[in-house]
Order: structure tokens, then C-alpha cells, then sequence
């Protein structure tokens, strides 16, 4: 029993990882991007190509796009280690419940 113990630790950490690690995403920072069109729809090209906070917006984009992709590599190595977890517990489970 020890063992199933262990393991629903490990899922409880993933996840708390995981919870973490959304509630302090960049995602956020995607809705402030998009707002900007809006707000200069009418002289877009001359808001990005003139305008000091217009400019930074390429590399806006870039730095968010890196953030971002460690933000899913880190979630996908977390949801990983939670389908290993859960898949040694259900191997535990089966050898526990089967006849001896």
C-alpha cells in the first residue's frame, strides 16, 4: 500500500506543477496583443512601423513565442510524469486485486 501512496504523491506534485505553472502562463499576455490592432485599426502600419511601443511589437511577439513554448514543454514533461504515475498505480492496483 505503501507504493500506491508514493505514487498519488507523485501525481498530487505533478499536479500542483501543473496548476502552478497555468496560473502563471504569458497566455495572458496574448489578449494585451491582441488588443493592439483594435486600438489602431485604422493606421496599423504606421502605429508598427513609427510609433516606439508599435516597434517593440516583433519583438514582443518573439520573446512571448519562446515563453510560451517553455511553458508547454514544461506542461507536457509534467502531464508525462502524471500518465507514467498513473500507469504504475493502475499496474499496482491490477497486481493487488489479482488472485494470488
Amino acid at each position: 500500500m505503501n507504493n500506491v501512496g508514493n505514487v498519488l504523491n507523485s501525481i498530487n506534485v505533478a499536479a500542483t506543477l501543473l496548476e502552478d505553472q497555468i496560473r502563471q502562463s504569458r497566455s495572458s499576455d496574448l489578449n494585451r496583443l491582441a488588443s493592439l490592432p483594435g486600438d489602431h485599426d485604422k493606421d496599423i502600419e504606421t502605429f508598427l512601423a513609427k510609433d516606439p511601443q508599435g516597434k517593440l511589437v516583433p519583438v514582443f511577439v518573439s520573446k512571448l513565442a519562446e515563453r510560451l513554448t517553455a511553458e508547454q514543454t514544461k506542461a507536457m514533461k509534467e502531464l508525462g510524469t502524471m500518465r507514467h504515475n498513473l500507469e504504475h498505480l493502475k499496474n499496482i492496483v491490477a497486481t493487488q486485486q489479482s488472485p494470488r
